[in-house]
């Protein structure tokens, strides 16, 4: 199936153990993304209050409406993932990111 070796199931005793992708958070790491994203302040009409769709114990983010997550994606991808995850999967995040900025449509 041409699969990489290190994304490979493992037999752990009896039973097969799937390693974790590299672009999964852990409980932690949602937390500090999370409460960057409830600390944030942005101008008004610019986008709406997105620390009220953060839920701090579960490390979530949700109930965000359409044009939160066009901003998101356009200008709060980067900041919000940088220091969490890996270089290797942030820079797909960066093209993303850039792509969607492209987009949008200029008078």
């Amino acid at each position: 199936m041409n699969m990489y070796d290190k994304l490979r199931a493992k037999l752990i005793g009896d039973k097969y153990q799937v390693p974790k992708a590299p672009f999964n958070l852990t409980l932690s790491e949602r937390r500090q993304v999370v409460a960057l994203l409830s600390s944030l302040c942005v101008p008004d009409e610019y986008s709406s209050n997105v620390s009220r769709c953060v839920i701090l114990d579960d490390g979530r983010v949700s109930g965000m409406k359409s044009h939160d997550c066009h901003i998101f994606m356009q200008d709060l991808l980067l900041p919000t993932f940088r220091g969490v995850l890996d270089e290797k999967v942030l820079e797909p995040l960066v093209k993303l990111s850039n792509y969607s900025r492209s987009c949008v449509l200029k008078p």
